[in-house]
């Protein structure tokens, strides 16, 4: 997957599918505009569809599915395809920001790095590193903010990813101030004090 990324790709947001919807049926309906290299579906615990897909394709390829595909009627439903924008080009938001707790960072990863990782997935509201002023660098974990639907695509392909010589910990932030509610992330990665460094904390 990390290898792909230095291939022309675009990456197409597709909803109102069906929750019937599967890979496969994604697959074919894409494949139409040329070759489909990744399709991200996420799916209830009961194993149906939520409504959505990521699709990764060529970058003309993943334009022209947009074209055709924007608006079109599949299984009774009018779906609704564009085009996920990166580094913050303009477009309307979809949905409210979903925030990404990113963990075990090297000291030394710089916010740039974690932010440009981010980006192939979609448009970064806010990336943030809080850093330690003792010592230099960061103190090992961040934060991020995207749409939901590229927060979800980020988080399924991110976790578990090595990043300059360490394996991070990619999960959705729990917003909660309650502190007996954030023990998910007393791990190894990161210490108590992000209790206290809630992510809504840092805005200038």
């Amino acid at each position: 997957t990390m290898a792909d990324k230095k291939l022309p790709r675009k990456r197409v947001y597709c909803g109102n599918l069906s929750f019937s919807s599967t890979q496969e049926s994604v697959k074919d309906l894409f494949s139409e505009y040329g070759e489909v290299y990744e399709i991200f579906l996420p799916t209830n615990p009961d194993g149906s569809a939520r409504g959505f897909a990521i699709v990764s394709m060529g970058e003309e390829d993943g334009l022209a599915a947009v074209e055709a595909l924007d608006g079109a009627e599949v299984d009774g439903r009018f779906l609704t395809v564009n085009e996920a924008r990166p580094k913050g080009s303009s477009g309307p938001p979809r949905a409210l920001k979903t925030k990404i707790y990113v963990g075990n960072l090297s000291f030394d990863t710089p916010e740039e790095t974690v932010r440009e990782l981010f980006e192939d997935y979609g448009e970064v509201a806010e990336c943030f590193l809080p850093e330690d002023y003792e010592f230099g660098g960061s103190r090992g974990f961040g934060f991020v903010s995207m749409d939901r639907e590229f927060a979800e695509a980020a988080i399924a392909e991110l976790n578990g990813i090595e990043l300059d010589g360490r394996k991070i910990r990619v999960v959705e932030a729990d917003n909660s101030r309650d502190r007996s509610r954030r023990v998910s992330y007393d791990d190894d990665d990161a210490n108590d004090d992000y209790a206290d460094d809630g992510f809504g904390d840092y805005e200038e």
